[in-house]
């Protein structure tokens, strides 16, 4: 017998793997089931806003073991509702299903391991760019302290020299300081001889 893939462009929300499994398997024999997570980083932002801590899976590759029940299967399936019991939160979800012809499990197998890889080089190459500006980041805070460091430096040389500069406009001159000094210091101590007067009459008299 030749398998059968049928592709499940949606998965509903939160459905797990053994859950889809456990449904189809009804239709007929299932070998492989597989389910593609969401992005790690959806999923984060999604509970930091308060969402569900749940793996959502966003799409899936059925392989029935034999073609014409895969065929048959996403004939029948394609957007009708998947139906169970009324309680159940997929009852009201449609199918989104389509028959890969031509298209083999191993293809499938190097699309995801091929997909796994370029993810990964991805992550490493933004873990290395996030790297890069961290440290760019940080060479730019160190100069930037460093350079704060020099204008402060000289502010306060320049604040330095404009005091000293005031303090010597202030000061008075050693000439003034010896005089003012000198006329504090020394004072007259013995006293000087009294003069007679002379009369004007002897003057013009000639008499002394």
């Amino acid at each position: 017998m030749e398998p059968g893939i049928i592709y499940l462009s949606r998965v509903p929300p939160f459905m797990k793997p053994q859950k889809m499994r456990d449904i189809l398997s009804k239709f007929g024999d299932i070998d492989h089931l597989f389910l593609r997570p969401e992005d790690e980083k959806f999923r984060k932002k999604r509970v930091k806003e308060g969402g569900s801590r749940k793996i959502r899976f966003i799409e899936g590759w059925v392989e029935f073991k034999e073609k014409k029940i895969a065929k048959a299967v996403a004939s029948a399936l394609n957007n009708t509702p998947m139906g169970g019991k009324k309680n159940s939160m997929y009852h009201d979800d449609l199918w989104s299903m389509k028959y890969l012809k031509n298209f083999c499990w191993s293809d499938l197998s190097g699309k995801i391991r091929y997909r796994n890889a370029t993810a990964e080089k991805k992550a490493r190459v933004g873990k290395a760019q996030a790297k890069r500006e961290t440290e760019a980041y940080s060479q730019n805070v160190d100069k930037f302290k460093a350079l704060e460091s020099i204008i402060s430096r000289k502010r306060k040389h320049q604040a330095a020299e404009e005091g000293a500069g005031a303090d010597l406009s202030q000061a008075p001159s050693d000439e003034a300081s010896s005089t003012s000094s000198k006329a504090w210091t020394y004072r007259q101590t013995t006293p000087a001889p009294k003069r007679r007067k002379i009369s004007l009459g002897k003057v013009l008299s000639g008499g002394d």
